[in-house]
């Protein structure tokens, strides 16, 4: 074939559904894979797990030398120690979180080995940087396949550039970027599976395929074994699904997920010696914090639905305005019922935030949903446009123009959530937000604008004392932003700028020796420059090469000191050990200080 053929070929090739579907996934998994954040909290040993059903054919992670440490007991579980992701059940260790991401994971661990990535080092210890790297590259694969799958929902009803439009919009603009595509989280394989479910829902309605009861039952078991929240969506279909399928199609969708079900019984008897896991238990929904999760989880600043999502604004307008032309209204329905069941059942979580992580996690499951209604909505704009009466110009200048603002706002706000390790110190700078939650309340700083705009001055600043540990708790108050939690020898900037405060009762020069290191790799990362300014006045500029916690002067001229004063530690090299290639850490590493003294 000739070269002019070929490129004759290109516009028609990009016209096939399937071609832009796989471009899609490529653009959206280098995106996904790309993004510097991969936190490994709730999913940490996750894949571990997987590895142990490989090499052991168990769930218990006695097999590998992971420390038993002094039970605590929690209202749940048994924790081990300060591993708070493994419960101690008799003699034995287990993960706590849902074994559905394990067990569907498998495959990918077992092609991660034969590429020589393990979970597992040759001593038989946990392996951080693996299970990193195995995590990182799944979540983003799943949830490129899932922008995929948003791509041929919209596909059932839109035109094309009204399904690229809600494809960007459900995978950047949404708890997809910033949550399920950075790490394991139970959300990303359980929202995928809701997905499918979701686009054969549709793909039915709109008489394009017809259901399949084993398959679905079979997805929607998995997705409860995967995050048993999603046992609302379940039972939300479920009842959607008594009336459209027939009577033996019925039968069928109920044994199936009765089948499965019986095989999470075994599990759990055969495992912890109980009906369910302690994780899967009810008792864990206590609603004694209701009415302040509820608005929480809509309208905060750090955790709110509508904050974070703004799209989900469009979405109720475009369903409101145009309700007289919704194709399809029973999934309208559908969605409703399943969306506001979750938000209430999330809001009966005491620790309804979801701990340390970015934006509404909890609410990961409305994404689809969100999608389909998006659908919906638009078919029906498209619908009213072209009928009589038709919607007026201006209308329709405004609503478009208005959707495309909330859309990219949304995806400028995910953005940060995947790429900014400020809005992960967030959750435990300058308060742990577990121990003091009312920040997620504070407009003053949201989570999403964190390291884009500094944190409220506090209102007391400590005296200067004659030395300031950073290894301790005590040398908190003097640190304003810009820097990480404390460690056993020294503590790093986390930013490329770190400033500590501190007043003054008599303005006089001062000399502080501050011992600190910076963060170097050899041939790729060989010095820092730290600029030091006081009270935006630059003091000096120093160069650092040695890797050693070692002693540096800095003199504090009187004429530049004031009452309350702000040192600026400015590290413009700060780099994350992951970018560099030399380990799994996501923070923005500048300067480590052990301690500041006066002299």
């Amino acid at each position: 074939m000739s070269d002019s053929a070929i490129i004759r070929g290109v516009p028609g090739l990009l016209q096939n559904r399937h071609v832009i579907a796989v471009i899609i996934f490529l653009l959206a998994f280098l995106i996904f894979k790309s993004s510097r954040l991969h936190p490994i909290n709730d999913s940490k040993y996750s894949m571990m797990v997987s590895q142990c059903l490989l090499d052991h054919h168990s769930f218990r992670l006695d097999h590998y030398a992971v420390p038993r440490l002094p039970p605590l007991a929690r209202g749940d579980y048994v924790q081990n120690g300060d591993i708070y992701q493994i419960e101690q059940v008799g003699p034995h260790l287990y993960y706590f979180f849902p074994p559905g991401s394990s067990v569907l994971s498998t495959p990918f661990v077992l092609l991660a080995n034969a590429f020589g990535i393990s979970t597992v080092k040759p001593d038989n210890s946990f392996n951080l940087a693996g299970e990193t790297k195995i995590e990182s590259l799944l979540a983003a694969f799943l949830m490129a396949v899932l922008t995929a799958i948003f791509f041929y929902l919209a596909q059932l009803l839109l035109p094309l550039r009204y399904s690229l439009l809600v494809t960007l919009g459900g995978a950047l603009g949404t708890q997809i970027w910033s949550t399920a595509s950075r790490a394991m989280f139970t959300d990303t394989w359980a929202v995928l599976l809701l997905s499918l479910v979701i686009f054969s829902l549709l793909a039915h309605e709109a008489k394009k395929s017809r259901l399949r009861p084993v398959l679905l039952a079979s997805l929607l078991a998995w997705a409860y074994l995967v995050y048993p929240s999603y046992a609302v969506h379940v039972l939300a279909i479920s009842f959607y699904l008594l009336f459209v399928l027939n009577r033996r199609q019925v039968i069928a969708y109920v044994v199936t997920g009765f089948a499965w079900a019986a095989g999470l019984v075994i599990y759990s008897r055969h495992n912890f010696g109980q009906l369910l896991p302690n994780y899967f238990r009810p008792g864990r929904l206590l609603f004694g914090k209701f009415w302040t999760a509820l608005p929480g989880n809509l309208i905060s600043p750090s955790r709110g639905l509508l904050i974070f999502v703004p799209a989900v604004i469009f979405v109720l307008y475009l369903l409101l305005r145009f309700r007289r032309q919704l194709p399809h209204p029973r999934l309208v329905v559908l969605a409703m019922a399943a969306m506001v069941s979750q938000l209430i059942v999330i809001s009966g979580f005491d620790h309804w935030w979801g701990g340390h992580s970015y934006g509404p996690r909890l609410m990961t499951a409305f994404v689809p949903w969100l999608v389909l209604l998006s659908i919906l909505g638009l078919s029906a704009l498209l619908e009213t446009r072209a009928g009589a009466p038709a919607i007026g110009r201006f209308e329709l200048v405004m609503t478009q123009a208005v959707g495309l603002v909330l859309l990219c706002a949304g995806i400028f706000i995910h953005a940060r959530g995947a790429i900014s390790p400020a809005t992960s110190i967030w959750n435990s700078l300058p308060e742990n937000v577990d121990l003091k939650p009312e920040r997620i309340w504070d407009w003053r700083q949201p989570q999403f604008l964190a390291g884009l705009i500094p944190p409220p001055f506090p209102p007391n600043v400590p005296l200067l004392e004659k030395e300031i540990n950073f290894t301790t708790r005590d040398a908190d108050q003097y640190l304003w932003y810009g820097w990480s939690i404390a460690e056993p020898e020294s503590r790093w900037t986390n930013a490329t700028h770190a400033t500590m405060i501190f007043s003054l009762n008599e303005i006089r020069p001062l000399t502080l020796k501050i011992r600190m290191a910076p963060f170097l790799a050899p041939g790729k990362l060989d010095e820092q420059r730290v600029t030091f300014k006081l009270n935006e006045q630059t003091l000096t500029t120093v160069t650092l090469k040695n890797s050693e916690l070692s002693d540096y002067v800095l003199s504090l001229p009187a004429n530049s000191l004031r009452a309350k004063n702000i040192l600026d530690f400015q590290v413009l090299g700060a780099a994350t050990p992951a970018s560099l290639g030399v380990g799994p850490d996501q923070r923005q590493l500048g300067l480590r200080v052990a301690t500041v003294a006066v002299e």
